[in-house]
């Protein structure tokens, strides 16, 4: 393989080197596609218990909250389902009348995250949780997709 460099001067990268770049890229392609998805099963805390989504307890992987919102909860629920469906990595998998669940793939890795949103009855509120399957920290990566949805969401457009 050749590699031009800034002046102009054609080097050939060492055989070593190229094969070591090769079995990374098939490596990375099997830790990605393979071994990710399976490694991290869907959780069981998911879901609505006794009117709340389930607590995230001391993990930073995982950001939850409530906000109040304005209009009629068909305009909102509305509104949040097209700002998901926009959203890049988004797989919408359970969506009722008062609770919506979608999983997130991150871009290189494939990581996935679980993103909970929960309308309680009677009330213009949202309770949102977002957490990570995998690690314990996610450097603030599911704080950084909630404030984006939260504030789409809350936008007037």
């Amino acid at each position: 393989m050749k590699i031009r460099s800034r002046r102009g001067i054609v080097r050939r990268l060492p055989i070593p080197i190229l094969t070591l770049l090769i079995v990374a890229s098939v490596l990375f392609g099997l830790g990605r596609f393979l071994v990710l998805p399976f490694s991290s099963p869907r959780p069981d805390d998911l879901g609505v218990i006794d009117g709340h989504l389930y607590p995230c307890g001391d993990h930073v992987n995982c950001v939850s909250g409530e906000i109040s919102y304005v209009g009629s909860y068909n305009e909102a629920r509305d509104r949040l389902l097209s700002i998901i469906e926009a959203t890049e990595g988004a797989t919408l998998i359970t969506h009722s009348a008062h609770y919506i669940y979608v999983e997130f793939r991150s871009g290189v890795w494939g990581f996935m995250d679980d993103v909970e949103f929960y309308f309680p009855h009677f009330r213009r509120n949202l309770h949102y949780r977002s957490s990570s399957r995998l690690g314990r920290n996610d450097h603030e990566a599911n704080r950084a997709r909630i404030d984006t949805i939260i504030e789409a969401f809350l936008s007037d457009d």
